[in-house]
């Protein structure tokens, strides 16, 4: 139980390094590709790092390495690598994740398409 108690909260310092190291760029206007948009992601990175390291040096450690990761990430999808590039992929379908079924892409619903008895109700008006 230990180890799941510390993959989630070692999660919780890797997703907000990772959020940190890409808003960052946005925040102060700047696109986050080219030379200078890479090197202030690498800043937000150790900034990242650097804050998070008030908390624990093992968050700040994360931190630092997943800003540096979501650096890295875009130009191993680019190299069209046959497995690891495919898995690198954004899941931007957001299946699973919404609130309601409405939201989810593919919609789900609680009904089916013919409703229970459907047929027995048209069968009961001959106008149908």
């Amino acid at each position: 139980m230990g180890r799941v108690q510390q993959g989630a909260v070692d999660g919780i310092w890797i997703v907000g390094g990772k959020a940190v190291t890409n808003a960052l760029p946005a925040l102060i206007g700047l696109a986050p590709t080219g030379a200078l948009g890479l090197g202030v992601k690498a800043v937000a990175a150790v900034a990242a790092g650097y804050i998070f390291g008030m908390v624990s040096a093992n968050a700040g450690k994360l931190a630092t390495a997943s800003g540096f990761a979501s650096i890295y990430e875009p130009f191993i999808r680019g190299m069209n690598i046959p497995i690891l590039s495919p898995a690198l992929a954004d899941d931007d379908d957001g299946y699973g994740y919404a609130s309601y079924p409405d939201e989810l892409s593919g919609g789900v619903s609680s009904y089916p398409d013919s409703g229970v008895g459907q047929e027995d109700e048209l069968a009961a008006y001959p106008q149908y």
